[in-house]
């Protein structure tokens, strides 16, 4: 997941904060910027949360796919998010288990 953060200060204290973020909170650092001098914004990431993500794929799915996509086979890969249903569509029996799995 990812997590953005502007920081106020000069290098040393950014060094100190970053140092406290990646090494205490176990975040990754993805991308620094600075518009201005001793401005930053900071996009974190975390790959441990492995539920909150899988939560937010099915969350887009139930948005952007068509009912059948979500106990198909091919799981929205025809649908493209129109939210029609497709002539590929084909039932998967184990749906209930893989959607169930994921929340």
């Amino acid at each position: 997941m990812y997590k953005v953060e502007e920081f106020y200060g000069k290098s040393k204290e950014l060094e100190e904060y970053l140092n406290k973020k990646c090494e205490i909170e176990h975040l990754s650092i993805s991308q620094i910027m600075s518009p201005v001098r001793n401005n930053y914004v900071i996009v974190f990431y975390d790959d441990d949360d492995e539920i909150e993500k899988k939560q937010l794929l099915l969350d887009y799915a139930k948005e952007n796919l068509c009912e059948k996509c979500l106990t198909c086979a091919s799981f929205g890969y025809f649908c493209g998010g129109t939210k029609n249903g497709c002539s590929k569509w084909e039932e998967d029996i184990n749906a209930c288990e893989r959607i169930s799995r994921v929340i």
